[in-house]
């Protein structure tokens, strides 16, 4: 898992949205409808449709059947309040 943190405006999402684009089984996860929104209107005409882009409820409801990989956009806004955390390192082939 790559995490990127840079500040506002210097390309977080740009990027993100580059590497869904580049897989065919990738996913975007947003915090909110709105943000879901926004990224469709301003990277739809780059070829994100609106499949590939889900909100973090949606996610938790449901996740999305097929799809591989996903990209969470503005992870400290849906991870607010957590204070511990761990996770199991993988492989780098895996």
């Amino acid at each position: 898992m790559e995490i990127v943190i840079r500040p506002r405006g210097e390309g977080k999402t740009r990027d993100m949205v580059s590497w869904a684009l580049a897989g065919a089984f990738r996913t975007v996860v947003v915090v909110h409808e709105a943000e879901r929104r926004r990224l469709l209107k301003q990277y739809g005409p780059a070829g994100l449709q609106e499949d590939r882009v889900i909100t973090w409820e949606e996610f938790k409801d449901r996740g999305n059947p097929g799809v591989v990989d996903y990209a969470i956009d503005n992870l400290d806004l849906i991870l607010c309040g957590v204070r511990y955390a761990t996770m199991t390192e993988r492989s780098p082939d895996a």
